[in-house]
């Protein structure tokens, strides 16, 4: 009996995951931080000097569907990968994060800094 073969022009849809980043990738994000948040003139430490983690870890394009600025042709990895992430300080995540400062904080932008 011959088996049913899906048609070529079908296509597969990888569901959308939030992945922790690598290992490796954080620890090149933290080095090229240079300590401090990734917004321009903001004087706010990633690790504070007890060595405490203060700061967080950011996507410039969101993990989520419903995060700002989602793009959905990026893969999974893509959006852990170096060049999707930033570090800042909380205030700064808070408002790239929301959807009303999503016209501001642009893809572009983001990059940039």
């Amino acid at each position: 009996m011959a088996v049913a073969k899906k048609p070529s022009s079908a296509k597969t849809t990888t569901a959308v995951k939030r992945l922790t980043p690598k290992p490796d990738t954080l620890r090149e994000l933290y080095l090229l931080s240079g300590n401090n948040c990734a917004i321009p003139d903001c004087d706010n430490v990633i690790i504070d000097h007890g060595g405490v983690v203060v700061g967080h870890v950011c996507h410039i394009e969101a993990a989520m569907l419903d995060g700002a600025r989602f793009n959905p042709a990026q893969s999974n990895e893509n959006r852990r990968s170096l060049d999707n992430l930033v570090l800042m300080c909380a205030g700064h995540h808070a408002q790239i994060d929301s959807k009303k400062h999503e016209a501001t904080w642009t893809v572009s932008k983001l990059k940039k800094n």
